[in-house]
């Protein structure tokens, strides 16, 4: 049977707004043909904010509070709540909207992309359960979420599985209400958040585990999406795109504040 040939990113630690710029570069240059079908796994090099295409940045986050700390604030294009990253796996994929992932409802989409991370989640001792529409549970409490977007033929989901969490730094710069975001051993909510380390303890920090866990992922993915998955690194075009993109937009206070930029964003790339 041919498989079809996809790339993986195992990238370095970057600022906020360039992971995003990256992702969005990525996508476009799939959707001109100049790419292949990614799979891309990074982290932060400061601990950084993203809130939802859709979301008011004033109702969600102290904005003072983020500017006085230095912690990064950057709007996704991709919809979703608030995420505060820190200590995480984040992962994203590219992939074409006549894929066999793609076929079926959103939904379908999202519970055929995550259920290779709960199989490589419980290879790792983690009693993990994809819960629709787009979370990943162990013990009734989240530790995975993911959202999507899907532009110029391509579907780009964002996703983050959750290592640890420092709580009372998270609800310093996020506005939230602590008992429906956070685990608590006395109180009970469907989708409380938690972490890998509430269940595993400290291992789960530790570079061993990180690497282990992001090759269980992309083997586990390559076994249920029958594909041929290479790992690569980004192209000279799509370097170019994210510096663009970082500079015109996800670093731009008029997009990460009020959504402007819409029309940069959304334009013909090749002539970005």
């Amino acid at each position: 049977m041919h498989k079809e040939k996809w790339r993986l990113i195992v990238d370095h630690p970057r600022r906020g707004s360039m992971n995003m710029a990256v992702d969005y570069a990525i996508l476009n240059s799939l959707s001109d043909g100049e790419s292949l079908p990614t799979i891309r796994f990074y982290k932060w090099d400061n601990p950084t904010i993203t809130i939802g295409y859709s979301q008011d940045l004033m109702k969600v986050i102290h904005i003072d509070q983020c500017e006085l700390d230095g912690i990064d604030f950057i709007r996704r294009i991709t919809g979703g709540g608030t995420i505060f990253h820190q200590y995480e796996i984040t992962y994203s994929i590219m992939v074409p909207l006549d894929s066999n992932i793609t076929r079926g409802t959103i939904v379908d989409s999202y519970r055929k992309i995550c259920l290779p991370i709960v199989k490589a989640l419980r290879k790792n001792s983690i009693e993990a359960e994809y819960f629709p529409d787009n979370n990943i549970i162990v013990k009734g409490k989240k530790i995975s979420g993911s959202s999507q977007i899907r532009r110029n033929g391509v579907l780009l989901q964002h996703g983050t599985i959750l290592l640890d969490i420092e709580s009372d730094r998270m609800f310093r710069y996020l506005r939230i209400e602590k008992d429906n975001n956070i685990d608590k051993k006395n109180k009970k909510s469907p989708l409380q958040v938690s972490s890998l380390m509430y269940f595993l303890g400290k291992v789960v920090l530790t570079e061993e585990f990180q690497s282990k866990l992001i090759q269980s992922i992309w083997g586990s993915m390559q076994s249920e999406f029958l594909i041929d998955l290479e790992e690569g690194a980004l192209s000279e075009i799509e370097i170019e795109m994210s510096m663009f993109f970082d500079e015109k937009i996800f670093g731009n206070p008029q997009w990460n504040k009020n959504r402007q930029m819409d029309k940069v964003l959304f334009k013909n790339t090749k002539n970005y």
